[in-house]
């Protein structure tokens, strides 16, 4: 099945590509000029999401399938790379299914200007909160920050030409590093388990396991991260087309009273 008819996702024909994710030529400023729809297209928000517009920005409307459909297909033909043969399926039969439809975040934002990308399909930890307006993702060479808050990135880092150090140590020649390509930011320990692409699955820990929220969308999983107080939850999502950063926001359950005070 091809995927490029503006679609996004992993292209079957070139399974290579995805095992093997290359990064391209082009630095951040180059990804920039390269942006040609507004900011009002680029980003998605939950008044959007009420209206019918897909969270990715996915315009299904004017595709050849609908979103069902193309998730029955995607589950069809999407292989997960296993080191193990099996794997996959040995562990669902051993592990006691939960119950899916919690809700425990919500979708809160969307945004397609800033690009995550992979440079490897194992090493994804490539996305990094540091509070829940904050967030550092990797996009091509550059380090990115963005601001959940404004709703604007910054580039921290470019690391595509020369990165000199701040200090020089005798016997070091090199002077710091040329064309670096990063393939971890941060591990942090969460509730989460994440598949290679689409879904991402949160485990009511207080139930046993037996319950999880279900986060259901395309393209490749760059990386994932809580913020510090899990009031936030931010996915770095990796795609030709529908590269974005995703937002999610912790569901609470005020009372008429909680908000008098």
């Amino acid at each position: 099945m091809s995927l490029y008819d503006g679609l996004a996702g992993v292209y079957p024909e070139e399974e290579e590509d995805r095992h093997a994710v290359q990064m391209g030529d082009s630095d951040y400023e180059e990804d920039e000029s390269d942006q040609s729809t507004c900011k009002a297209t680029e980003d998605t928000t939950p008044m959007d999401v009420k209206k019918g517009k897909d969270i990715q920005g996915i315009p299904w409307d004017r595709m050849n399938t609908t979103r069902d459909r193309y998730r029955q297909a995607r589950l069809q033909q999407y292989a997960n790379f296993e080191n193990i043969p099996n794997s996959g399926r040995t562990s669902e039969k051993e592990c006691t299914p939960a119950e899916k439809g919690q809700v425990y975040y919500e979708f809160q934002h969307n945004t397609r200007s800033v690009k995550s990308t992979i440079l490897h399909f194992q090493l994804r930890n490539l996305v990094w909160a540091t509070t829940r307006h904050d967030v550092y993702l990797m996009s091509y060479y550059s380090v990115l920050h963005w601001s959940a808050l404004t709703r604007e990135k910054q580039e921290i880092i470019d690391l595509q030409g020369h990165v000199a150090p701040c200090e020089k140590h005798h016997g070091n020649f090199s002077e710091g590093f040329y064309h670096t390509q990063v393939s971890t930011l941060a591990v942090k320990n969460n509730l989460l388990v994440t598949e290679p692409a689409d879904f991402i699955h949160i485990f009511d820990v207080d139930s046993g396991y037996s319950r999880k929220q279900e986060l259901d969308f395309f393209g490749e999983i760059a990386g994932i991260s809580f913020s510090p107080d899990t009031e936030a939850l931010f996915v770095g999502v990796h795609d030709r087309a529908y590269s974005s950063l995703l937002q999610f926001n912790r569901r609470r359950f005020y009372s008429y009273l909680d908000s008098a005070l």
